[in-house]
């Protein structure tokens, strides 16, 4: 009779015990509910691309938490940023160590997805794994390799997890071969002389940009492949010069190329400048090249860094952008498409109604959002659908620098607020 009183009372304590905490774990389970939404950023935080994509994703972070964050289940979160420097772009990172960084943010921070991403292809090829191995979602915005994409289209259940945001390099040379069919249907231009840095996405997309032109009015009459870091462009130039070339077609990344659409503009070489060359894409490159720039053509991946009063949307980042970071953009492509990634997700949550990977990849995947650069959907590999109309799909733009110092959108023409103009030592008859 004793022990079952005492077992009696000894219940009766624990019930007590387990009524007078019921508050504090009702309080636990509410703040585990409403723990942050956590955005990892791993990138190359010492280059303009993953500084300033990094930008982005807080100055979007920060809208939507304004608002209250994003509801799941019933409860709002708020977003949370976490990043790591992958140093991908740095000369001489292994891909391994870019991956530990990946997986150290991954396992210290355990974020709900990443944004932004690598720079370099090679880490992003070998990142897909990584990602398949933790399930861990990637809004990519700034590597451009095609095989990132065709991996998702033949093993989609272990690489499903990978979409990317900003074009490829197969949208880029259909961009750079859009300036010049533009150029052969208006000013009856018929050759180019292709230039390029010894990078694999250079020498992949100029190889792209040859393919698709040639046979189509156009004859390539020179190719150059120029080291990375150099300094003197004379010697191709002078050969742009001998062949008579009418376009010369650049394809860099490397801010050494600036060098030469200054030594393109004192030659006087007889031949316009176009194609994608990143480093003439900042506002701030006219005083720094002393205006040695002008008539040249570039393209940037986003609408939105050179944008066009014929989408007020880009005009809208831009300022908003410009603003927060206090000059002029430098990446010519990485932070727009990141601002937009994070609405993207945001949406995607709240129609998943969840943040399990298997319900969010779904909603992904039935994205529709009106961005900065255009319409945001993805095709069956979880690329962004690019095109030529931004009420249609996500556009890249063309520019044409212009005195006393302007970037006028000249590509394509559902954005275009200027048209294309020849150098006067240039003698094309329009």
């Amino acid at each position: 009779m004793k022990k079952i009183t005492n077992l009696t009372l000894l219940s009766i304590i624990g019930l007590s015990l387990v009524l007078s905490l019921l508050p504090f774990l009702s309080v636990y389970a509410e703040t585990t509910l409403s723990e942050p939404v956590v955005i990892g950023v791993p990138t190359s935080l010492g280059y303009p691309h993953g500084a300033e994509g990094l930008a982005a994703v807080e100055m979007a972070v920060e809208e939507i938490n304004a608002q209250g964050g994003v509801s799941i289940g019933g409860k709002q979160r708020l977003f949370e940023v976490e990043s790591i420097d992958d140093r991908s772009a740095a000369p001489g990172t292994p891909v391994s160590d870019a991956l530990m960084a990946y997986e150290k943010l991954i396992l210290q921070k355990h974020p709900h997805v990443l944004l932004v991403g690598t720079f370099r292809s090679e880490v992003a090829i070998a990142a897909m794994d990584l990602l398949s191995e933790y399930k861990i979602i990637e809004l990519s915005t700034i590597h451009m390799s095609p095989t990132v994409t065709r991996k998702i289209g033949k093993e989609y259940d272990k690489y499903k997890y990978n979409f990317r945001l900003n074009h490829d390099a197969i949208a880029l040379a259909k961009s750079i071969a859009a300036q010049l069919y533009f150029l052969r249907d208006h000013f009856g231009v018929t050759n180019t002389y292709i230039i390029n840095e010894d990078a694999a996405w250079a020498n992949g997309t100029a190889r792209a940009v040859a393919g698709i032109i040639q046979g189509k009015g156009f004859e390539v009459v020179g190719k150059a492949v120029i080291p990375l870091g150099a300094t003197d462009y004379s010697a191709p130039l002078l050969d742009v010069a001998d062949k008579r070339a009418q376009t010369v077609c650049s394809m860099f990344s490397l801010p050494e190329a600036a060098i030469m659409v200054r030594q393109m503009y004192d030659m006087k070489i007889p031949a316009l400048l176009m194609g994608n060359n990143s480093h003439i894409v900042p506002g701030n490159m006219w005083k720094i090249m002393e205006g040695k720039l002008e008539y040249a053509i570039g393209t940037t991946g986003e609408l939105a860094l050179v944008p066009s009063e014929k989408y007020p949307k880009s005009v809208e980042f831009f300022n908003k952008f410009k603003a927060r970071l206090g000059h002029w953009p430098d990446a010519d492509h990485g932070n727009s498409t990141a601002y937009d990634g994070v609405y993207i997700f945001a949406e995607a949550i709240e129609r998943a109604n969840s943040l399990d990977p298997e319900k969010l990849i779904p909603a992904l995947e039935d994205t529709d959002y009106k961005g900065t650069n255009g319409r945001m959907r993805f095709n069956d590999h979880h690329q962004i659908i690019f095109g030529d109309d931004p009420n249609k799909a996500a556009c890249e733009v063309t520019f044409q620098w212009m005195a006393p110092g302007v970037r006028v959108p000249v590509l394509p023409e559902s954005t275009a607020t200027g048209e294309i103009k020849f150098p006067p030592w240039v003698k094309i008859k329009k």
